[in-house]
């Protein structure tokens, strides 16, 4: 029995929803245990597809929040010179979370503002022309089922958001506003710009939810106090920028998660997991841990739609071993002459030439001459290309909205297994006090007692264990080691301890 009873709560609401949801894909799962013999292990649904099945996904809070959305919510994180509007709208044609990167300079005139602003037009043509039949809909929904996500560290943040980034945002009307990388030593900045949204919210019917990127509780508590509607917990296995000091999101998410629930209990905050998620397990992973959806970057550099570069692509397919194929460190912005990122934040990426010597002792001036240098020379072998630990999960690029389908069903799989699994070991529980033989139904939920056939009453048979006298001359059970299910009978025997 789990002795964690919010880890058995939430596992048991993840269970619930899906196994609620009345798609012939949970039904048959749910009746099998599995994938179905004569399907694929890997179940995939076009993005179309799913889009059409929307209606038949359970609802959670994440589905309330963002109608077009599917459970369990997959998030494709808003990342520099890769998440475009393409990008971001087949996510989110395919029932996840898209976002595009807002940019990090906010003075009136600047050119983030510029390619903000058309960035949001684009997506918004983008998805009419996939969506043509869908035209009442979009009428009576004019907001834009993606968000945006941007870098705050720059000193211009908390002075011009509010006037410069806001407006354009209330043209355009995106789901969900995510902020990242306030400067420490500028403490007003989060607040600043957090005030500046919501006082200039409106009522035109757009209130898009307010999403904060962490990586420490500390910071999460400040997030949750400024109002933020989800806290993303980044864990130290991500990809790109982060915090410095942090813990991977098998410790963050939870203490995130508690620390909401025990200090803000009038507040619904949801907490998302980032952080080293490339594939179905680790979704299913975040959704055990208390996250309400899972975050993916790495994975969706990869993507037809990224403006990843190819030789970055390459980088990320032919990598394994996260452990030792990435680094997390300052060199990797440092060779690029990037410096004015605070101090709080470092980076990881797929271990490079210019790393290795900066390792080896090469100074940094010295290290980023030779960047520049290859730079200029095309040589890519000396790039920096930004990754998660998860990279040696990713093995072949695929659309955007095939990777968040895919993603999402085997995550459905995975807690569906893990539901049978939970169910037989019940039976084994109960089988374990009763000592009776029982046959197990294919829909795991019941067991009829069962007779054993006579010939397996002979002394030695499998099926029974083996008696012996102790030294009162009292007959009694020995116990054996727990027995795997027969897959070809269904019969298994019950255990009942030996009573010393």
């Amino acid at each position: 029995m789990c002795r964690n009873p919010s880890l058995t709560a939430t596992m048991a609401r993840h269970v619930l929803n899906l196994a609620t949801a009345p798609s012939r894909l949970n039904r048959l799962i749910i009746r099998f245990g599995a994938v179905p013999p004569h399907r694929s292990r890997t179940f995939t649904m076009s993005a179309p597809a799913a889009a059409s099945q929307a209606h038949l996904m359970p609802t959670t809070r994440m589905v309330r929040w963002f109608p077009n959305t599917a459970y369990p919510l997959i998030v494709s994180a808003p990342m520099a010179f890769v998440s475009n509007h393409k990008l971001a709208c087949e996510v989110s044609a395919a029932n996840g979370l898209g976002f595009i990167q807002g940019g990090r300079t906010f003075k009136p005139g600047s050119r983030s503002l510029q390619d903000l602003d058309d960035s949001l037009r684009l997506a918004r043509t983008y998805l009419a022309q996939k969506h043509q039949g869908d035209r009442q809909q979009r009428e009576e929904n004019p907001n834009l089922p993606i968000g945006v996500g941007f870098i705050l560290f720059s000193s211009c943040a908390a002075k011009y958001f509010a006037t410069t980034t806001v407006p354009i945002l209330r043209r355009h009307r995106p789901a969900a506003i995510w902020l990242f990388a306030p400067d420490p030593e500028k403490p007003d900045t989060l607040r600043r710009v957090v005030e500046g949204i919501f006082r200039n919210l409106g009522d035109e019917g757009w209130e898009p939810r307010l999403i904060v990127q962490v990586g420490t509780v500390a910071a999460a508590r400040q997030a949750a106090a400024l109002g933020a509607d989800v806290i993303v917990a980044q864990g130290v296995d991500a990809g790109g920028h982060q915090f410095v000091n942090g813990v991977g999101i098998v410790s963050l998410v939870p203490e995130v998660v508690d620390m909401v629930r025990d200090e803000f209990p009038k507040r619904a905050i949801a907490v998302w997991a980032a952080g080293g998620i490339a594939d179905g397990r680790g979704v299913t992973a975040a959704l055990a841990l208390g996250a309400e959806a899972a975050v993916m970057g790495t994975r969706y550099m990869v993507a037809e739609e990224s403006d990843a570069q190819d030789y970055k692509r390459q980088a990320l397919i032919s990598a394994s071993d996260g452990a030792n194929s990435t680094a997390k460190s300052y060199v990797h912005d440092h060779v690029q002459g990037t410096w004015n990122w605070p101090k709080q934040y470092d980076g990881r990426a797929i271990v490079h030439p210019s790393y290795t010597d900066s390792l080896a002792g090469m100074s940094i001036e010295e290290n980023e001459a030779r960047y520049k240098k290859a730079k200029e020379a095309g040589d890519d072998s000396m790039m920096v290309t930004w990754s998660s630990t998860s990279v040696g999960l990713i093995r072949e690029t695929a659309p955007a909205g095939d990777i968040t389908v895919r993603v999402r069903n085997d995550a459905r799989m995975c807690m569906m297994r893990m539901t049978m699994s939970a169910r037989k070991a019940r039976l084994v529980m109960e089988a374990h006090l009763q000592d009776e033989l029982i046959e197990v139904k294919d829909d795991g939920e019941s067991a009829e007692k069962k007779e054993p056939p006579q010939e397996d009453k002979e002394p030695g048979n499998a099926f029974f264990n083996k008696v012996r006298v102790n030294s009162a001359g009292k007959e009694a059970r020995q116990e054996p080691e727990p027995r795997v299910p027969d897959a070809g009978t269904g019969y298994f025997r019950k255990i009942q301890h030996h009573k010393i």
